[in-house]
């Protein structure tokens, strides 16, 4: 790490603000379905990736959470309270701001709108290293993920009265995704 911040200190490290901006991740990205989803991918892919000359590349495809997900996870948001939960959602609110990048984007359109990232960028010197701020959907997926499984397990219990135990829930949801949801994931040659 410390060579990297010599290095970092000397300019040498610098990503163009454009290039970290295009890597960044787009509101637009977590609310449409995954590109490479056997239904939905080739419209999906047509609006979110409007340029010639291809298919959206799959970096681009990362933060598509589902609309299942993303409506489980939100009813839980509310639900829940507690230590444990605001540090997950605090996880989930500030990783998604971080992957909008330091521009706004709609889509891959750039919008001109400055986020936090801009001011990172300029006061911490190992900020203005990082072309990737779109990896940070992990952080939000994952989080968005537990939420959805917190808010699929009260569903279970409130709505329907299924008495269902955690290990149980957790084979019940993993049945549904590879049933119904499965986007084949393509092998590393």
């Amino acid at each position: 790490l410390v060579p990297y911040a010599r290095l970092s200190a000397s300019g040498a490290t610098h990503v163009p603000l454009a290039d970290a901006s295009l890597w960044a991740a787009s509101p637009v990205d977590y609310l449409m379905p995954n590109p490479r989803q056997p239904l939905w991918g080739p419209l999906v892919q047509r609006v979110m990736w409007p340029f010639p000359g291809g298919g959206m590349p799959l970096e681009f495809a990362a933060p598509a959470v589902g609309w299942v997900t993303l409506v489980l996870a939100l009813w839980a948001w509310g639900q829940h309270q507690g230590g444990r939960w605001r540090a997950l959602k605090w996880l989930a609110g500030v990783a998604f701001v971080l992957s909008l990048g330091p521009e706004l984007h709609l889509g891959r359109l750039p919008l001109g709108i400055p986020m936090p990232v801009m001011l990172l960028r300029t006061l911490l010197p190992l900020a203005s290293s990082m072309r990737g701020w779109g990896r940070f959907s992990l952080m939000v997926m994952l989080a968005l993920s537990v939420l959805a499984s917190a808010g699929l397990l009260r569903a279970l219990r409130d709505l329907l009265g299924l008495a269902l135990d955690d290990t149980e829930l957790a084979l019940l949801a993993h049945r549904a995704e590879t049933e119904f949801v499965g986007v084949r994931v393509g092998t590393m040659d």
